[in-house]
């Protein structure tokens, strides 16, 4: 996973186009809004508010899928707030036309079902016990609908850390080691 601050979204839309090809279609681009502003502070990335880091999300969304279903030998353009591109080259993908799949991860209730309707193949939702998405169980069942899919077309994952320890001290530790790293 990758947060839309850490990127720009053509290039990363080239890089992930170009492994795609090189690997024969078996990559999939994992990408959030951003949550861990430690993380941002320690590479030197700006940490805008959650409003703008969510356009921005957005937007790449909309840019990195626009550049992968370009023909190939046409060009791209979009006047995003966040991000122009002006007659940039396709970024075509090789194993799949409208690009690798994309999977999104995130909390939201209202935003992030939307966007994953319209633009994923897959739900990640991470660090949560998992019975459904974050929200109301019918919050993505009914972005689905509205962006004319079913439920059987998303993969639904969650991620979790696995600490295992000699004894239950030693898990506990790296446990608490690993929240504080945000893992």
């Amino acid at each position: 996973m990758t947060s839309a601050t850490f990127r720009n979204p053509g290039v990363l839309a080239v890089e992930v186009a170009q492994i795609d090809q090189m690997s024969g279609g078996r990559v999939e681009l994992g990408i959030g809004a951003g949550w861990f502003e430690q993380e941002h502070k320690a590479y030197g990335i700006p940490f805008p508010p959650l409003g703008e880091r969510f356009e921005r999300f957005a937007e790449q969304l909309e840019l990195i899928t626009g550049l992968w279903t370009t023909p190939v030998g046409e060009t791209y353009s979009s006047a995003a707030s966040t991000t122009s591109l002006r007659l940039a080259r396709a970024a075509q993908a090789g194993a799949v036309a409208r690009g690798p799949p994309i999977i999104i991860g995130g909390a939201g209730k209202t935003k992030t079902p939307a966007l994953t309707a319209r633009y994923a193949d897959e739900f990640n939702s991470a660090f949560q016990a998992w019975k459904r998405p974050p929200g109301s169980s019918g919050s993505y069942a009914q972005a689905l609908a509205a962006a004319g899919r079913g439920e059987q077309e998303m993969t639904f994952s969650v991620a979790h850390t696995v600490v295992v320890g000699k004894d239950r001290s030693r898990r506990e530790a790296a446990g608490r080691r690993d929240r504080a790293r945000g893992r």
